[in-house]
Protein backbone atom coordinates (compact mmCIF):
# COMPACT_ATOMS: atom_id res chain seq x y z
CA UNK A 1 0.00 0.00 0.00
CA UNK A 2 2.72 2.55 1.06
CA UNK A 3 5.32 4.12 -1.39
CA UNK A 4 8.76 5.12 -0.85
CA UNK A 5 9.97 8.47 0.76
CA UNK A 6 13.62 9.30 1.52
CA UNK A 7 14.82 12.41 4.41
CA UNK A 8 18.41 12.99 3.75
CA UNK A 9 19.62 9.02 4.29
CA UNK A 10 16.78 7.43 5.96
CA UNK A 11 14.31 5.83 3.76
CA UNK A 12 10.58 5.45 4.23
CA UNK A 13 8.77 2.77 3.21
CA UNK A 14 7.65 -0.70 3.83
CA UNK A 15 9.58 -2.91 6.19
CA UNK A 16 11.61 0.55 7.41
CA UNK A 17 10.88 2.10 10.99
CA UNK A 18 8.02 4.74 10.88
CA UNK A 19 9.80 8.09 11.11
CA UNK A 20 9.16 9.94 14.38
CA UNK A 21 8.97 13.80 14.20
CA UNK A 22 8.94 15.45 17.96
CA UNK A 23 7.12 18.63 16.67
CA UNK A 24 8.33 21.43 19.39
CA UNK A 25 6.17 23.85 17.27
CA UNK A 26 5.35 27.00 19.56
CA UNK A 27 6.36 24.94 22.70
CA UNK A 28 10.12 26.52 23.17
CA UNK A 29 7.80 30.06 23.92
CA UNK A 30 10.40 32.16 22.19
CA UNK A 31 12.68 31.13 24.40
CA UNK A 32 16.11 29.90 22.80
CA UNK A 33 17.19 28.18 25.73
CA UNK A 34 14.11 26.31 26.42
CA UNK A 35 13.82 25.67 22.62
CA UNK A 36 17.61 23.91 22.82
CA UNK A 37 16.70 21.98 25.68
CA UNK A 38 13.62 20.55 23.66
CA UNK A 39 15.88 19.68 20.79
CA UNK A 40 18.15 17.83 23.27
CA UNK A 41 15.00 16.06 25.16
CA UNK A 42 13.24 15.13 21.97
CA UNK A 43 16.97 13.60 20.73
CA UNK A 44 17.29 11.30 23.77
CA UNK A 45 13.51 10.25 23.16
CA UNK A 46 15.61 8.95 20.34
CA UNK A 47 13.39 10.56 17.67
CA UNK A 48 14.47 10.93 13.85
CA UNK A 49 13.47 14.90 14.08
CA UNK A 50 12.43 17.87 15.59
CA UNK A 51 10.32 20.35 14.35
CA UNK A 52 9.71 23.79 14.77
CA UNK A 53 7.22 26.93 12.70
CA UNK A 54 8.63 29.67 11.13
CA UNK A 55 6.63 32.24 10.54
CA UNK A 56 6.33 36.22 10.92
CA UNK A 57 2.76 37.24 12.98
CA UNK A 58 2.29 40.11 10.35
CA UNK A 59 2.18 38.24 7.34
CA UNK A 60 -0.31 35.26 8.69
CA UNK A 61 -2.91 37.42 10.79
CA UNK A 62 -4.62 40.03 9.30
CA UNK A 63 -7.52 40.65 11.84
CA UNK A 64 -5.42 41.65 14.95
CA UNK A 65 -8.49 41.87 17.22
CA UNK A 66 -9.75 38.06 17.07
CA UNK A 67 -9.16 36.48 19.86
CA UNK A 68 -8.15 32.57 20.27
CA UNK A 69 -9.08 30.41 23.57
CA UNK A 70 -7.05 27.40 24.84
CA UNK A 71 -6.33 25.63 27.89
CA UNK A 72 -3.08 25.52 29.37
CA UNK A 73 -1.77 24.60 33.07
CA UNK A 74 -3.62 28.10 34.41
CA UNK A 75 -6.96 27.33 33.05
CA UNK A 76 -8.55 28.89 29.97
CA UNK A 77 -6.64 31.49 28.17
CA UNK A 78 -8.00 34.09 25.91
CA UNK A 79 -6.21 36.54 23.93
CA UNK A 80 -5.63 38.22 20.62
CA UNK A 81 -4.45 35.66 18.30
CA UNK A 82 -1.95 37.99 16.41
CA UNK A 83 -0.39 39.03 20.22
CA UNK A 84 0.14 35.16 20.54
CA UNK A 85 1.41 34.34 17.43
CA UNK A 86 4.31 37.88 17.43
CA UNK A 87 5.29 35.96 21.01
CA UNK A 88 5.58 32.71 19.74
CA UNK A 89 7.14 33.79 16.88
CA UNK A 90 10.84 32.32 16.01
CA UNK A 91 13.17 34.81 14.53
CA UNK A 92 14.84 34.30 11.34
CA UNK A 93 18.08 34.81 12.74
CA UNK A 94 17.43 32.18 15.75
CA UNK A 95 17.23 29.34 12.63
CA UNK A 96 20.92 28.37 11.90
CA UNK A 97 21.79 28.25 15.52
CA UNK A 98 18.81 25.56 16.35
CA UNK A 99 19.89 23.88 13.17
CA UNK A 100 23.47 23.34 14.34
CA UNK A 101 22.26 22.38 17.58
CA UNK A 102 19.98 19.99 16.40
CA UNK A 103 23.21 18.20 14.31
CA UNK A 104 24.98 18.79 17.21
CA UNK A 105 22.73 16.04 19.34
CA UNK A 106 22.06 14.09 15.93
CA UNK A 107 18.83 14.90 15.50
CA UNK A 108 16.71 16.26 12.23
CA UNK A 109 16.06 19.98 12.54
CA UNK A 110 12.45 20.93 10.23
CA UNK A 111 10.28 23.48 10.08
CA UNK A 112 6.84 24.43 8.56
CA UNK A 113 7.00 27.11 5.87
CA UNK A 114 4.48 29.73 5.75
CA UNK A 115 5.54 32.44 3.01
CA UNK A 116 7.87 32.06 0.06
CA UNK A 117 10.55 33.74 2.61
CA UNK A 118 10.32 31.14 5.33
CA UNK A 119 10.81 28.49 1.99
CA UNK A 120 13.61 30.07 0.81
CA UNK A 121 15.23 30.16 4.53
CA UNK A 122 14.62 26.59 5.45
CA UNK A 123 16.09 26.12 1.64
CA UNK A 124 19.40 27.92 2.41
CA UNK A 125 19.56 25.69 5.65
CA UNK A 126 19.69 22.96 3.30
CA UNK A 127 16.74 21.29 5.40
CA UNK A 128 16.22 17.65 4.10
CA UNK A 129 12.47 18.25 3.99
CA UNK A 130 9.81 21.47 4.08
CA UNK A 131 6.56 21.02 5.96
CA UNK A 132 3.76 22.56 4.92
CA UNK A 133 1.17 23.04 8.01
CA UNK A 134 -2.32 21.73 7.35
CA UNK A 135 -3.98 25.58 7.45
CA UNK A 136 -1.95 25.82 4.34
CA UNK A 137 -2.92 23.11 2.59
CA UNK A 138 -5.12 26.12 0.65
CA UNK A 139 -2.47 28.37 -0.22
CA UNK A 140 -1.65 28.45 -3.61
CA UNK A 141 1.03 30.60 -3.26
CA UNK A 142 3.21 28.87 -0.63
CA UNK A 143 2.50 25.67 -2.84
CA UNK A 144 4.08 27.19 -5.66
CA UNK A 145 7.31 28.32 -3.60
CA UNK A 146 7.86 25.03 -2.24
CA UNK A 147 6.91 22.96 -5.35
CA UNK A 148 10.32 23.82 -7.14
CA UNK A 149 12.57 24.03 -4.62
CA UNK A 150 13.96 20.54 -5.19
CA UNK A 151 13.17 19.68 -1.87
CA UNK A 152 10.54 17.17 0.21
CA UNK A 153 7.76 18.18 1.15
CA UNK A 154 5.79 16.80 3.90
CA UNK A 155 2.24 18.29 3.42
CA UNK A 156 -1.11 18.01 6.17
CA UNK A 157 -4.01 17.18 5.04
CA UNK A 158 -5.99 18.44 8.47
CA UNK A 159 -9.58 20.10 7.42
CA UNK A 160 -8.81 19.53 3.60
CA UNK A 161 -11.62 17.83 1.37
CA UNK A 162 -10.93 15.50 -1.40
CA UNK A 163 -11.11 18.30 -4.03
CA UNK A 164 -8.68 20.42 -1.96
CA UNK A 165 -6.20 17.78 -1.31
CA UNK A 166 -6.40 16.51 -4.84
CA UNK A 167 -5.64 20.70 -6.18
CA UNK A 168 -2.47 20.71 -3.94
CA UNK A 169 -0.88 17.75 -4.86
CA UNK A 170 -1.80 18.56 -8.07
CA UNK A 171 -0.07 22.35 -7.79
CA UNK A 172 2.85 21.02 -5.94
CA UNK A 173 3.30 18.15 -9.64
CA UNK A 174 3.10 20.50 -12.08
CA UNK A 175 5.37 22.71 -9.71
CA UNK A 176 7.97 20.44 -10.00
CA UNK A 177 7.80 18.97 -6.50
CA UNK A 178 8.81 15.01 -6.87
CA UNK A 179 8.91 14.08 -3.55
CA UNK A 180 5.90 14.16 -1.68
CA UNK A 181 4.31 13.03 1.54
CA UNK A 182 0.79 13.53 2.80
CA UNK A 183 0.32 13.57 6.46
CA UNK A 184 -3.40 12.19 7.90
CA UNK A 185 -4.33 15.05 10.34
CA UNK A 186 -7.17 16.49 12.43
CA UNK A 187 -6.91 20.14 13.24
CA UNK A 188 -8.81 19.52 16.59
CA UNK A 189 -6.29 20.04 19.42
CA UNK A 190 -6.44 17.98 21.38
CA UNK A 191 -8.30 15.17 18.66
CA UNK A 192 -11.19 13.35 20.41
CA UNK A 193 -11.19 9.66 19.85
CA UNK A 194 -14.28 9.61 18.17
CA UNK A 195 -12.77 12.12 15.31
CA UNK A 196 -9.10 10.49 14.60
CA UNK A 197 -10.78 8.50 11.63
CA UNK A 198 -7.34 6.77 11.79
CA UNK A 199 -8.99 4.68 8.59
CA UNK A 200 -8.60 8.18 6.13
CA UNK A 201 -4.80 6.70 6.24
CA UNK A 202 -5.86 3.71 3.82
CA UNK A 203 -8.39 5.93 1.74
CA UNK A 204 -5.42 8.24 1.06
CA UNK A 205 -3.10 5.73 0.08
CA UNK A 206 -5.55 4.06 -2.01
CA UNK A 207 -6.46 7.64 -3.68
CA UNK A 208 -2.60 8.47 -4.17
CA UNK A 209 -0.71 5.34 -4.72
CA UNK A 210 2.59 6.80 -5.63
CA UNK A 211 2.84 9.40 -2.53
CA UNK A 212 3.92 8.51 0.89
CA UNK A 213 0.99 8.93 3.75
CA UNK A 214 2.00 9.96 6.97
CA UNK A 215 -0.05 10.72 10.29
CA UNK A 216 0.35 13.71 12.09
CA UNK A 217 -1.42 12.70 15.70
CA UNK A 218 -3.05 15.35 17.88
CA UNK A 219 -5.10 12.86 19.90
CA UNK A 220 -4.03 11.87 23.72
CA UNK A 221 -1.73 8.94 24.05
CA UNK A 222 0.41 6.69 22.11
CA UNK A 223 -2.98 4.54 20.54
CA UNK A 224 -3.63 6.17 17.47
CA UNK A 225 -0.06 6.40 16.48
CA UNK A 226 0.57 3.09 16.63
CA UNK A 227 -2.71 2.13 14.99
CA UNK A 228 -1.86 4.56 12.16
CA UNK A 229 1.49 2.58 11.80
CA UNK A 230 -0.67 -0.92 11.49
CA UNK A 231 -2.92 1.46 8.57
CA UNK A 232 0.37 1.78 6.75
CA UNK A 233 1.75 5.56 7.87
CA UNK A 234 5.07 5.62 7.08
CA UNK A 235 5.97 9.12 9.44
CA UNK A 236 4.61 10.39 13.23
CA UNK A 237 4.55 13.95 13.87
CA UNK A 238 3.36 14.55 17.41
CA UNK A 239 3.24 17.34 19.42
CA UNK A 240 6.56 17.43 22.37
CA UNK A 241 7.29 19.63 25.27
CA UNK A 242 9.33 19.12 28.47
CA UNK A 243 6.44 20.27 30.76
CA UNK A 244 3.39 20.21 30.63
CA UNK A 245 2.30 22.83 32.88
CA UNK A 246 4.72 25.52 30.75
CA UNK A 247 2.43 28.28 29.64
CA UNK A 248 1.09 28.10 25.85
CA UNK A 249 -1.30 26.96 23.81
CA UNK A 250 -0.10 23.23 22.79
CA UNK A 251 1.40 22.20 26.22
CA UNK A 252 -1.00 20.65 27.81
CA UNK A 253 -1.93 18.43 24.44
CA UNK A 254 1.57 17.84 23.81
CA UNK A 255 4.13 14.60 24.76
CA UNK A 256 6.73 14.87 27.42
CA UNK A 257 9.68 13.06 27.71
CA UNK A 258 8.60 10.35 29.45
CA UNK A 259 5.87 9.48 27.02
CA UNK A 260 7.61 10.63 23.44
CA UNK A 261 10.15 7.98 24.19
CA UNK A 262 7.56 5.31 24.77
CA UNK A 263 5.87 6.51 21.52
CA UNK A 264 9.02 6.19 19.42
CA UNK A 265 9.30 2.90 21.01
CA UNK A 266 6.04 1.64 20.54
CA UNK A 267 5.58 2.79 16.84
CA UNK A 268 8.86 0.95 15.85
CA UNK A 269 7.64 -1.76 17.69
CA UNK A 270 4.54 -1.69 15.72
CA UNK A 271 6.56 -1.76 11.98
CA UNK A 272 8.46 -4.60 13.16
CA UNK A 273 5.64 -6.36 14.04
CA UNK A 274 3.79 -5.85 10.38
CA UNK A 275 6.05 -8.06 8.64
CA UNK A 276 6.00 -8.04 4.86
CA UNK A 277 2.84 -9.52 4.73
CA UNK A 278 3.68 -13.22 3.15
CA UNK A 279 1.26 -15.70 3.76
CA UNK A 280 3.91 -18.59 4.46
CA UNK A 281 5.86 -18.52 7.59
CA UNK A 282 8.82 -17.69 8.32
CA UNK A 283 11.53 -20.08 8.84
CA UNK A 284 11.71 -19.96 12.72
CA UNK A 285 7.65 -20.91 12.60
CA UNK A 286 8.44 -23.90 10.13
CA UNK A 287 10.32 -25.49 12.32
CA UNK A 288 8.01 -24.79 15.44
CA UNK A 289 5.30 -27.55 13.05
CA UNK A 290 7.43 -30.93 14.21
CA UNK A 291 6.87 -29.92 17.54
CA UNK A 292 3.33 -28.31 17.76
CA UNK A 293 2.27 -30.46 14.44
CA UNK A 294 1.14 -34.24 14.51
CA UNK A 295 2.35 -36.66 11.98
CA UNK A 296 0.58 -40.18 11.11
CA UNK A 297 1.79 -43.59 13.04
CA UNK A 298 0.95 -46.70 13.61
CA UNK A 299 -1.71 -47.08 16.70
CA UNK A 300 -1.09 -50.48 17.13
CA UNK A 301 1.39 -53.25 16.03
CA UNK A 302 0.99 -53.38 12.14
CA UNK A 303 2.99 -57.20 11.30
CA UNK A 304 5.08 -56.87 8.01
CA UNK A 305 2.48 -57.37 4.85
CA UNK A 306 -0.46 -56.83 7.01
CA UNK A 307 -3.11 -54.16 4.27
CA UNK A 308 -3.54 -50.85 6.39
CA UNK A 309 -6.79 -50.17 7.93
CA UNK A 310 -8.04 -46.90 9.00
CA UNK A 311 -8.12 -48.10 12.35
CA UNK A 312 -4.92 -49.07 12.56
CA UNK A 313 -3.60 -45.53 12.22
CA UNK A 314 -3.39 -42.28 14.24
CA UNK A 315 -2.36 -38.69 14.44
CA UNK A 316 0.28 -38.13 17.00
CA UNK A 317 2.89 -35.29 17.59
CA UNK A 318 5.16 -34.46 16.91
CA UNK A 319 5.31 -34.75 13.41
CA UNK A 320 7.15 -37.33 12.90
CA UNK A 321 6.14 -39.63 9.69
CA UNK A 322 4.31 -38.73 6.80
CA UNK A 323 1.95 -35.22 6.68
CA UNK A 324 -1.68 -36.05 7.86
CA UNK A 325 -2.56 -34.98 4.01
CA UNK A 326 -1.85 -38.59 2.60
CA UNK A 327 -3.42 -40.25 5.26
CA UNK A 328 -6.36 -41.56 3.07
CA UNK A 329 -3.50 -42.53 0.43
CA UNK A 330 -2.06 -45.26 2.68
CA UNK A 331 -5.16 -46.88 3.58
CA UNK A 332 -4.98 -49.69 1.41
CA UNK A 333 -1.85 -50.33 0.80
CA UNK A 334 1.03 -53.07 2.92
CA UNK A 335 3.13 -52.64 5.13
CA UNK A 336 7.06 -53.00 3.94
CA UNK A 337 8.53 -53.30 7.78
CA UNK A 338 6.79 -54.55 10.85
CA UNK A 339 5.64 -51.17 13.14
CA UNK A 340 4.82 -51.26 16.43
CA UNK A 341 2.38 -48.85 18.02
CA UNK A 342 3.42 -44.93 17.58
CA UNK A 343 5.93 -45.87 14.70
CA UNK A 344 5.51 -42.87 12.27
CA UNK A 345 5.00 -43.89 9.01
CA UNK A 346 7.37 -43.31 5.83
CA UNK A 347 6.71 -43.93 2.23
CA UNK A 348 9.30 -46.39 2.90
CA UNK A 349 7.21 -48.30 5.33
CA UNK A 350 4.66 -49.22 2.64
CA UNK A 351 4.59 -50.91 -0.51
Amino acid sequence: MATEFSISERRLGPGSPPYVIAEVGVNHNGDMNLAKSMIEAAANCVADAVKFQTWRAGEVIADKDMEYEYPDAKGTIREPLYNLFKRLELPFSEHLALRDHCRRQGIEFLSSATDADSVDLLVDLELPAIKLASGDLTNAPLLDAAAGRNVPIILSTGMGDVSEIDDAVGRLRAGGCETLMLMHCVSLYPTPDDAANLKRIQALAERYPDIAIGYSDHTLGNEAAQAAVALGALAIEKHFTTDRNLPGPDQAMSSDPKDFSALVKSVRRAAKMLGEGAIDPGAPEKDARVEFRRGIVACQAIPADTVITRDMLALKRPAHGLHPRYLEEIIGRRAGTNLAADDPLYWENLV
